[in-house]
Formats: structure tokens, sequence, C-alpha cells
């Protein structure tokens, strides 16, 4: 079983990039059950504040620096979680972008914030299916 914590107050950058541990104190599914659950989250440097993703639903290149440091601070906490839960993490949801240089630093500060922290990870190539959960809206993949 994949579980994770709500998005907020991390998501979209309410307080300004601030990371939270997710708030369990054991594992949903119950310690009999630990070798069955891991933790899952997300992470996208939109995450940053409210205006980082402004143009076009990307993070802006000259933020790569910003955006590496939020991927590393957010994985980072992530595995302290898993590890205070004695349970695995993987990150399967980020990017959810075109095929821009912006993308390519998104996704690859994630992939190289994973396996830094040694942490497993999948990408999940966005379709448009009406998706309202992305900041890259009606660009994604040359769908529309």
């Amino acid at each position: 079983m994949f579980f994770e914590a709500p998005q907020f107050p991390d998501f979209y950058g309410m307080y300004g990039g601030i990371i939270f541990n997710v708030g369990f104190t054991s594992l949903p599914g119950g310690a009999d059950y630990a070798s069955l659950q891991v933790l899952n989250d997300h992470t996208y440097c939109c995450e940053v504040s409210g205006d980082m993703c402004k143009d076009g639903g990307e993070p802006p290149i000259d933020q790569a620096d910003t955006c590496r440091d939020f991927h590393m601070r957010r994985i980072a906490t992530r595995k302290d979680d898993a590890l205070r839960l004695n349970t695995s993490l993987i990150i399967t949801e980020f990017g959810a972008c075109t095929g821009s240089a912006s993308c390519v630093m998104e996704i690859t500060a994630v992939a190289d914030a994973c396996d830094d922290h040694l942490v497993s990870w999948a990408y999940w190539q966005f379709k448009d299916f009406g998706d309202f959960t992305t900041t890259i809206g009606k660009a994604s993949e040359g769908l529309y």
C-alpha cells in the first residue's frame, strides 16, 4: 500500500517552500503489515512560491539552484519520515511539464535528489485527461 500525507501546507508555496514532516506517528496499515507499506510523495519546484511557475507553468531556468535546494530538502525530510516510520519511500509525482530546458532541469533535480538520498522514484508521463492538479495547463505533451 502506498500512502501519503496531504500535500498542504507544503503545496503551492503557502509558507515559502517550508517542508513539514508528515503527520503520521505510525503506519496507517498497522505494524503487522509494515513490509507491505510505502510512503509516497510528490515534489514540484512550483511549491516554493505562488509565483514560481507563473510564466508557462514551469519554474524558470534561472531558478535551478532554488529548485534543486527545495527538492533536496523535501526528499531529505520525507526520507527522515520514512525512517521514523520504518518504511520505504518513493517519489511518484514530479515533472508534469513540457520538453523545455526548464522541464529537463526540474526532472533532473528531482531524480538527482532521489539518487543522492537513495530514494526510489518513478516518472509518470502526463497526458491530458482534464487534470487540474498540474500547473502546466494546456502546454502538456503537445496534446492541445
